[in-house]
C-alpha cells in the first residue's frame, strides 16, 4: 500500500506543483531519500505543505552567533549568515527552522555540528547557497523550495532536497536513520517513523551474587509509563563494562535481555554512556538509585522442608566463585576435599534446645561456634549433604569457607531456611482407667490419680507435638506414645473435637458438649480449638457433659505454610454420672370419698408408688446417655439392690405410737422396673405395682381396740403429718458407686432417699345397728348408723359421719338373721329376710333394716352380710362390741323382737284410767 501511495504521489508531482500546495499530502520518504548517488541530495522533489506556516507565531531567529534552536518551529527572515555562524540543535526532539527567503551560509559555519540530523530540519522558502568553505559543518535534513548550490568543501551529514535544481558538492553523507527518527510535524506524512525514545528502563533485582550474573531486561520506552516500546534500531554503550555479551548493545525489538556481572562485592550502578538514538529523558531502574548490591561468591544449596527427626539426604551444595579470566562463574571447588564450617540459627521460634545435624554430626547453633566438616566436592564443585533436625520450627542452615594460602582473603558463605514440622500430635490423659473396647465391660469408670472424673468434671488433656519415627505410622495415641517430643512447636487455632463412640448415635446416644475448664475446675466455654504453646506439651483442663466413651481428635491448620498431621486420642472414658437424682410423685388416694378409714386399704395415686432414678453431671444437667444399654450400670444379679427395695412405710407423728405401730404395707417391698421409653433421657423408673399374684402397694392401719385420742381424724400431707417412702443409700448406688447424694447432689456421702407423701384424711369408723321390737303382725325397722371417732366436749365419741362413698347398700350386703328365740324361725321370713332402705325421722339414721311381719312371736339377731364372715367386704366398719380387747373386732348386730306388747306405746283415751 505504501509503494502504491508513493507511486501515485510521484505521478501527480506536476499537479502538486502547479495546483494548490495542500491538495495532496506528501510522504516524507518522497522528499528525503538516498537519491541517485546515495548521498541524500535530491532535486525536483514534491513540494511540502507550507501553507499553514505563520511567521508571526514563531520565534524569530537572528544572525547572532551562537544560537540555540528550540524544539518545534522557529523562524528566520533569511539572508546572509555571518562567518562562523553556530546553530545548536536540541539533543532530544526535533527543531524545525523556517527561513523566509533565500539563505546564504558563509564560511566556518557550525550548524548542529555534533548533533544528530534527526534533531534539526531546515525549511528554506527560497534558494539556498552554501559557501565553499572547508570548515563548514552541517548536520540536518534541509528542504528548499527553490534552487540549491553547494560547494565542494562543506561537510553535510543528513540530506538536502530541493523542489528546483541542485548543484551539489562532494563531501555529503546521507543519514538513513534521520528520516525515521525526525519529527516533521505537519510538513509531510511519515508512516515509517519509529518515533523517539522517551527513556531507557532497566528491570532487575536489587541484589546479586558476584559468582552469578544478574538477569537484566533493558527496554527502550516510547512513553513515560513504558506502555509502548521504541520500534526502531537502538545502539547503546552501557556502564559498567561487565555486561554480557558486552557493554555495547544493539537491538531493534524495543528491549534486550542482558546479564550483568558484579565481579566485586559492593554496589554497581547501571547506566547508559551513549545511545543512538538518544533518549529524551534520564534512565529509570528497578531501584531508586539504579544500583545493584552484589554479594560475594558463596555456596548455593536448598534444604527441603523436613519432618522432625527424619533425615533428608541428597541435598546438593555447590561452591561458586568469580573467575578472573572469563569473568563468569565457574565451579571453584573440585574435585577436592574442602573443610566447611556449619552452624544453624533459630528463626521461628528464636531459641531452642536441639541442634541441626549435618552428615550425622550435630553442628553449632551460632556463628561464634561453627562446626567444621570435611566435604568431598566433584568436578562441578558439588557435594551432597544429609540434614536432620529433631525439633520443629523454621531454621537457617549456614555454610562458610575461609580460604587460606593462595585463597587467603576469600570468604564464601551460603545459607538456606527450611521448616521442620512435627509428624503429628500425641493426645493423652493421665487416667487410671483403661478402655480396651468401647463398652462398659471394656472401659472402667474414668479416674485420674485415684479421683473419679464423672461427666461435667474437669480432667487433664495433654497434647504433645511429636517427631517422625516411621513412615505411615498411625496418628493415634498408641502409635505416637513413644515418639520423641518437638518442644519448639507452637501453633494457634488447632481444631479440637470430641466424638462420642458409645453409646452410638444409632442406639440413641447424645454427643453432649465438650468444655474447657478453668484451673479450679469451673467450666468456661465450649471447646472447639486450642493454642499449642512452646514446651514439652500443652495441657488443657477439659470436660464432657455426657455419659459415654469418647475419642478426641486434633486437626491443625498449616504450620509455617506446611501441612502437618494431627492426632487421635485413645478411647477416653468411661464417663459416669456425677451423682444420681431420685424423685417420686407418690401420694395417697382417699379410699372412701374424701377420706379413708382405719382398717381400709388405702391406695396410691396411679395405683402404686414409684420412683425415677436419673443421672446428672457435675453441673446438674441430666446425662441423657445414662439409660442407654449397659451404661445403666446396675448389678442386675443382686435383687436386693436392683430393682431397689423400699423400707416399711413410716408414720411421721411420734405422738401417736398406736398409729405408728398399726401402720401396715400391703404390697411387695421390692420394686419393679418400668419398661424404658426408648428415648435418651438418662432415667429409669421403678414402681410397686401389681403383677402376677402380687398386689399393688397400699397402706392400711389396723383397727384399734379400744380407740383412743390418737384415733381422732387427721389429714396426711407431704409438708405436715405424713407417711414416707424410704430407700436405703445402698439400694441407690450403681456398680460404679454412683449414688444418690441428696436432692442437689452436693452431699459428701451417699444418702437414703426419703419421700414424704399424704393425700387423704384418716378416720376411725364403725357401723352400729339399733335393736327394735314390735307386734308379730307388723313389720319392724332397725336403724343402722355409719359413725366415726370424733371430738366432743366430754371426750372422743363415735358420732354420725358423712361423706362415705364406699359403704353403699350393695357393699353392706343382704340382711342376715340368726340366734332365733321363741316361736320365731327363719322360715317365717322370706329370702332375703329383709332389705335396706333409707331412714327417716329425727335423728336421721344412715339407713334402716326393714323386716316383714313374721306373725310369730320371738326374736332374732339382725346383721349384714357385707360385714360378716372371715373376709368381710367392709372390715373397717367392724368394732369391738364385746369390749374384750382380746379378739378381733366383731361385725355389728342387733336383736329384733316380735310380739312384745310392752314395746308398744300406751294409748290413753278420754275417761280411760291407765293402770
Amino acid at each position: 500500500m505504501r509503494r502504491l501511495r508513493g507511486w501515485l504521489v510521484a505521478c501527480l508531482c506536476a499537479l502538486a506543483m502547479t495546483g494548490s500546495p495542500a491538495a495532496w499530502a506528501v510522504l516524507c520518504s518522497e522528499v528525503f531519500f538516498p537519491g541517485p548517488a546515495g548521498d541524500g541530495l535530491n532535486a525536483y522533489v514534491p513540494p511540502l505543505s507550507l501553507e499553514d506556516f505563520d511567521a508571526s507565531t514563531r520565534p524569530v531567529l537572528t544572525a547572532a552567533s551562537p544560537r540555540t534552536v528550540p524544539v518545534s518551529d522557529s523562524y528566520w527572515a533569511g539572508g546572509i549568515s555571518p562567518n562562523g555562524w553556530i546553530l545548536t540543535a536540541p539533543t532530544a526532539g526535533t527543531a524545525r527552522v523556517y527561513v523566509k527567503g533565500d539563505l546564504f551560509i558563509g564560511n566556518n559555519a557550525e550548524i548542529n555540528k555534533n548533533g544528530n540530523p534527526r534533531n534539526l530540519i531546515i525549511i528554506v522558502m527560497g534558494n539556498l547557497d552554501i559557501q565553499n568553505s572547508n570548515n563548514t559543518r552541517l548536520n540536518a535534513l534541509i528542504y528548499v523550495t527553490g534552487n540549491v548550490t553547494i560547494g565542494n568543501n562543506p561537510a553535510i551529514y543528513g540530506g538536502v532536497s530541493a523542489v528546483g535544481s541542485l548543484q551539489k558538492g562532494n563531501n555529503i553523507v546521507y543519514d538513513s536513520s534521520a528520516l525515521a527518527g525526525a519529527d516533521f510535524g505537519a510538513l509531510c506524512d511519515n508512516p515509517d517513523s519509529v518515533g523517539q525514545i522517551d527513556h531507557f528502563r532497566f528491570l532487575h533485582a536489587a541484589t546479586g551474587l558476584t559468582c552469578s550474573p544478574l538477569d537484566v531486561t533493558l527496554k527502550a520506552c516510547a512513553d513515560a509509563t513504558c506502555s509502548r516500546l521504541y520500534e526502531g534500531s537502538v545502539s547503546l554503550t552501557l556502564s559498567p563494562t561487565s555486561w554480557a555479551p558486552g557493554n555495547v548493545v544493539t537491538f531493534n525489538s524495543g528491549q534486550a535481555a542482558l546479564k550483568l556481572h558484579g565481579n566485586m562485592p559492593g554496589y554497581v550502578a547501571l547506566g547508559v554512556t551513549s545511545a543512538v538514538p538518544a533518549a529524551n529523558n534520564p534512565r529509570q531502574c528497578s531501584t531508586a538509585d539504579c544500583r545493584v548490591l552484589f554479594h560475594d561468591s558463596g555456596f548455593v544449596f536448598d534444604v527441603p522442608h523436613l519432618l522432625a527427626a527424619k533425615a533428608q539426604t541428597g541435598i546438593v551444595l555447590q561452591a561458586v566463585r568469580k573467575d578472573a579470566t572469563s569473568q563468569t562463574c565457574v565451579p571453584a571447588f573440585g574435585p577436592a576435599t574442602r573443610t566447611l564450617q556449619f552452624w544453624s540459627d533459630y528463626v521461628d521460634p528464636g531459641a531452642g534446645s536441639m541442634k541441626v545435624q549435618v552428615n550425622d554430626t550435630a553442628i553449632g547453633n551460632s556463628a561464634a561456634s561453627p562446626t567444621a566438616l570435611p566435604l568431598v566436592f566433584d568436578s562441578e564443585a558439588k557435594t551432597q549433604l544429609k540434614v536432620r533436625y529433631d525439633d520443629a520450627g523454621k531454621m537457617r542452615l549456614n555454610a562458610q569457607y575461609v580460604g587460606t594460602g593462595v585463597e587467603s582473603g576469600l570468604t564464601m558463605l551460603g545459607s538456606d531456611e527450611f521448616v521442620s514440622k512435627p509428624y503429628g500430635l500425641h493426645i493423652s490423659t493421665p487416667a487410671d482407667s483403661t478402655c480396651s473396647t468401647a463398652s462398659v465391660a471394656g472401659c472402667a469408670a474414668l479416674s485420674v490419680a485415684g479421683v473419679p472424673r464423672a461427666a461435667g468434671d474437669s480432667f487433664p488433656l495433654t497434647i504433645r507435638a511429636v517427631a517422625w519415627q516411621a513412615d505411615g505410622e498411625a496418628l493415634t495415641e498408641a502409635a505416637l506414645s513413644d515418639n520423641p517430643t518437638t518442644p519448639n512447636f507452637q501453633l494457634n487455632g488447632i481444631a479440637l473435637n470430641s466424638t462420642l463412640v458409645e453409646p452410638s448415635a444409632a442406639s440413641g446416644g447424645v454427643a453432649g458438649a465438650f468444655y474447657r475448664h478453668a484451673v479450679d475446675g469451673s467450666r468456661q466455654a465450649a471447646l472447639t480449638s486450642y493454642d499449642h504453646a512452646v514446651g514439652a506439651s500443652t495441657t488443657l483442663q477439659v470436660g464432657q457433659s455426657e455419659v459415654g466413651i469418647y475419642r478426641i481428635t486434633a486437626t491443625p491448620p498449616a504450620y509455617l505454610l506446611q501441612t502437618i498431621g494431627g492426632g487421635e486420642s485413645a478411647l477416653i472414658g468411661r464417663f459416669t454420672p456425677a451423682y444420681l437424682g431420685v424423685t417420686s410423685t407418690a401420694s395417697l388416694t382417699p379410699a372412701c370419698g374424701a377420706f379413708s378409714y382405719q382398717g381400709q386399704s388405702i391406695n396410691f395415686a396411679g395405683g402404686q408408688p414409684g420412683i425415677v432414678v436419673t443421672g446428672y453431671n457435675r453441673q446438674g444437667a441430666v446425662t441423657n446417655n445414662y439409660d442407654r444399654g449397659s451404661f445403666w450400670n446396675w448389678p442386675v444379679t443382686d435383687p436386693s439392690r436392683y430393682p431397689p427395695t423400699r423400707q416399711p412405710y413410716s408414720f411421721s407423728d411420734a405422738s401417736k405410737p398406736g398409729l405408728v405401730a398399726r401402720l401396715q404395707s400391703l404390697g411387695d417391698a421390692q420394686s419393679l422396673v418400668i419398661s424404658d421409653s426408648g428415648g435418651a433421657d438418662g432415667s429409669r423408673a421403678f414402681d410397686w405395682r401389681a403383677e402376677g399374684v402380687r398386689q399393688a402397694d397400699a397402706l392400711l392401719w389396723q383397727l384399734p381396740s379400744p380407740p383412743t385420742a390418737e384415733d381422732l381424724p387427721f389429714v396426711l400431707t407431704s409438708a405436715g403429718t405424713h407417711v414416707q417412702l424410704k430407700l436405703l443409700a445402698g439400694q441407690l448406688s450403681d456398680a460404679d458407686g454412683i449414688c444418690y447424694r441428696g436432692s442437689d447432689g452436693s452431699a459428701a456421702a451417699c444418702e437414703d432417699f426419703v419421700h414424704a407423701f399424704g393425700g387423704t384424711e384418716l378416720r376411725l369408723g364403725r357401723l352400729r345397728i339399733d335393736a327394735a321390737s314390735g307386734p308379730e303382725n307388723q313389720g319392724l325397722d332397725l336403724p343402722y348408723w355409719l359413725e366415726s371417732w370424733q371430738t366432743s366436749a366430754g371426750g372422743p365419741v363415735f358420732g354420725a359421719t358423712t361423706g362415705d362413698t364406699c359403704s353403699t347398700q350393695a357393699a353392706l350386703g343382704q340382711v342376715v338373721l340368726s340366734g332365733f328365740i321363741g316361736d320365731l324361725l327363719a322360715s317365717h321370713f322370706p329370702t332375703p329376710p329383709g332389705m335396706l332402705e333409707a331412714a327417716s325421722g329425727t335423728p336421721l339414721a344412715t339407713g334402716v333394716i326393714r323386716l316383714p311381719a313374721p306373725n310369730h312371736k320371738g326374736s332374732a339377731l339382725v346383721s349384714l352380710s357385707g360385714l360378716n364372715g372371715t373376709s368381710p367386704v367392709l372390715p373397717w366398719l367392724l368394732y369391738d362390741w364385746d369390749d374384750d380387747s382380746n379378739t378381733a373386732p366383731e361385725a355389728p348386730s342387733a336383736r329384733a323382737t316380735f310380739g312384745v306388747l310392752s314395746s308398744q306405746r300406751a294409748l290413753i283415751f278420754r275417761r280411760e284410767v291407765y293402770r
